[in-house]
């Protein structure tokens, strides 16, 4: 049997004891390298790393010309110190470059009610949103924030790029797979240097296509279901054969 491991994340909800929960005589299959090298280095288990895959039926690019200064994130709150999503941070560099853009729009989406944002910001809230608004909001936004502290994967980073929406991130570990600093995307730890990663993209039209290109070619190569199925189905086919004696 297998068991799929999307993320570790032992001090936020079952303590120490979830990783008892893996060590069950399972093969396990996981999505990002950290998720593997973390179950490898701390409870010596080795796992078989495959890939999500994105839909790009559902989520592509559309070509036009994007208007203001429009900033896309996700807001899923986490109250206190295992604010694991970063929501406090990106509200500090919205903040940040609002002193610097005037004009500046903030479009969050998630499940419920919209965060609170100081009435200068002009904020718009996406709740429940349906995929097409998703992708249309990725397509018209200067560039996708996401201020994770942690993730398995990082889903809406990857769907940002298959939209050729510039992303700016910090490292969150799961997302290291696919957002990498001057290659695919920006990137900071520190709210200056998140601030400036903004700053680059929202002064350059040319840094903003260039981002979105290269992010949209990493994430298409990447992530296409057909082949994450494929290799998936090999590894499952190899683990249901009888060994060989």
């Amino acid at each position: 049997g297998c068991y799929f491991a999307q993320d570790i994340d032992e001090e936020t909800y079952l303590g120490a004891s979830r990783g008892t929960t893996y060590d069950l005589g399972l093969n396990i299959v996981t999505t990002s390298n950290w998720v593997a090298s973390h179950l490898l280095n701390k409870y010596g288990m080795v796992a078989h790393k495959g890939n999500l895959g994105i839909d790009f039926n559902i989520f592509y690019p559309t070509i036009g010309v994007k208007q203001g200064i429009k900033i896309f994130t996700t807001y899923r709150p986490q109250a206190g110190p295992n604010d694991l999503k970063g929501w406090e941070k990106t509200l500090l560099v919205i903040i940040e470059l609002q002193k610097f853009y005037k004009n500046i729009q903030l479009i969050t989406f998630g499940t419920g009610e919209g965060p609170n944002i100081p009435n200068e910001i002009l904020h718009t809230h996406l709740c429940k949103p349906t995929n097409e608004q998703i992708r249309k909001a990725y397509c018209d936004s200067t560039l996708f924030l996401f201020t994770s502290k942690h993730e398995g994967f990082g889903l809406p980073a990857a769907e940002a790029m298959a939209c050729e929406c510039p992303v700016v991130s910090t490292y969150a570990q799961g997302n290291e797979d696919f957002c990498k600093h001057q290659t695919t995307c920006l990137m900071g730890t520190t709210l200056e240097e998140l601030v400036s990663c903004c700053k680059i993209l929202i002064n350059s039209k040319g840094i903003q296509g260039y981002y979105g290109k290269v992010g949209y070619d990493f994430v298409i190569k990447n992530y296409q279901w057909d082949d994450v199925i494929r290799k998936l189905g090999k590894y499952y086919e190899g683990i249901s054969k009888p060994p060989i004696r």
